[in-house]
């Protein structure tokens, strides 16, 4: 287990990491969260592409840095851009 000091040492150099990237983090959250999540993500100094658009979610993963998926309130449309999304993820190799 780790100490509190471990712990927030290790989110500081995560958000270090975020901040340095050149490439926008690809973020797919429920329509419920999605606003909330790109604040967070934008307060840290991270560039995030949001889109679950199934014709196009594959072009913005290919192009990003990583790949987040918040799971939260889904729909057809939704669902299938996720699977899209984690699919081109791991053809890319993308965390």
């Amino acid at each position: 287990m780790q100490s509190m000091e471990q712990l927030a040492e290790h989110a500081g150099h995560l958000l270090t990491q975020f901040r340095n990237v050149e490439t926008p983090l690809h973020c797919i959250a429920g329509s419920v969260d999605e606003s909330f999540t790109c604040r967070i993500l934008d307060a840290i100094g991270c560039t995030a592409t949001m889109t679950h658009d199934p014709r196009e979610v594959a072009d913005f993963v290919a192009n990003s840095s990583a790949l987040l998926v918040q799971l939260g309130s889904t729909n057809d449309m939704r669902e299938s851009g996720i699977a899209t999304a984690i699919a081109e993820a791991k053809k890319h190799r993308k965390p």
